[in-house]
């Protein structure tokens, strides 16, 4: 795995920072059983310690069972009332908990979720994609999570989507084994899938360079361009259809990444109401989870029941009218060079 590679040296800072030692003794962690934190947070016991002392001085004490609590409504949508007891926290509690916990992580973000920096760890991504998937020089899977959302009102249509229900749609980037190297601000789920890349950070960093000559493999929603591979949108030859086929596999490791996401954090399946008032914001939320996610992932944490990928939410396919020639060119190039034989 390469999960470590992705963290660049944030779990030593982490470490440096908190003195585990001194953590607080006799607490919610200290009280419960390995069964009931798993089941509760969806993490381990070792993940949720770091997790708290991640967050340690930015939630009311006692530390461990506000993030518990927190975790119990990012694990299953709210936090449920057995846990609550178990955890001896109040209603009000519990809510105070879940916002500070959500801002925390949510401010967090950049430190877990790390794109590869330098030409070396951007060639190491690459060659696990190229390992699993067959296709070269591409340095992560793109695309939009959709998590379902109200939205406010006289917006509906800004927020429906290609799948026909009104979400947030947060674009993001993983690696072959699913850890995530990019998530951006969260957009209203009618905004097409080429703008939202278009207005990112992320292109905007590979359009000054500062990625190098690499690839992200984006499904046919996206235009074909420098740094977008994108599938055929006509086959017609047997190299093009193994390129295709290699490109969806790309796809479904995304999806399946998406499918990870909402089967550990219940939450995201419905978000509830976007307004000035949400507490927590619901773009938040979903920061947060991407943390815990990668968070999860570092500490090989399994998950609870069936993985079934994510349906894929974006728009009708790209033609390729506006495409620049000379990448055509080059995509075709690289079909024959890679998937002849």
């Amino acid at each position: 795995m390469r999960a470590a590679a992705l963290w660049f040296a944030v779990q030593q800072e982490l470490e440096a920072e908190y003195d585990h030692s001194t953590s607080t003794g006799g607490g919610a962690l200290d009280r419960l059983d390995d069964d009931f934190i798993f089941h509760t947070s969806h993490l381990s016991r070792t993940a949720v310690q770091f997790v708290a002392d991640c967050v340690r001085g930015t939630v009311e004490p006692p530390a461990d069972a506000a993030v518990l609590a927190a975790l119990c409504f990012f694990a299953h949508g709210s936090v449920r009332a057995d846990a609550a007891e178990a955890l001896r926290v109040s209603p009000e509690g519990a809510r105070r908990a879940v916002a500070a916990v959500t801002a925390a992580l949510a401010r967090r973000l950049e430190h877990f979720v790390t794109f590869p920096g330098s030409l070396s760890d951007r060639a190491l991504v690459a060659q696990e994609m190229h390992r699993h998937f067959g296709v070269p020089n591409i340095v992560g899977a793109l695309g939009c999570l959709h998590a379902p959302v109200a939205p406010p009102a006289g917006e509906e249509p800004l927020y429906m989507n290609g799948s026909g229900f009104h979400a947030l749609a947060c674009q993001m980037v993983c690696d072959a084994q699913g850890n995530l190297l990019s998530v951006e601000e969260p957009r209203p789920g009618g905004v097409a899938e080429q703008s939202v890349w278009e207005a990112s950070r992320l292109c905007a960093q590979f359009a000054g360079g500062r990625h190098g000559h690499s690839w992200l493999a984006g499904a046919g929603c996206y235009r074909l361009s420098r740094h977008v591979l994108t599938p055929l949108s006509c086959v017609r030859s047997h190299p093009g259809l193994r390129y295709n086929e290699a490109h969806f596999k790309v796809q479904g490791a995304l999806q399946r990444t998406f499918g990870a996401l909402k089967l550990r954090f219940q939450c995201l399946r419905h978000l509830g109401p976007v307004d000035e008032s949400a507490a927590p914001p619901p773009a938040d939320v979903i920061k947060a989870c991407c943390v815990l996610h990668n968070v999860a992932r570092k500490f090989s944490v399994p998950l609870l029941g069936e993985l079934v990928p994510e349906a894929a939410h974006h728009g009708a396919t790209r033609g390729e009218q506006d495409v620049d020639r000379n990448l055509v060119l080059f995509r075709e190039e690289m079909i024959r060079a890679f998937f002849t034989a």
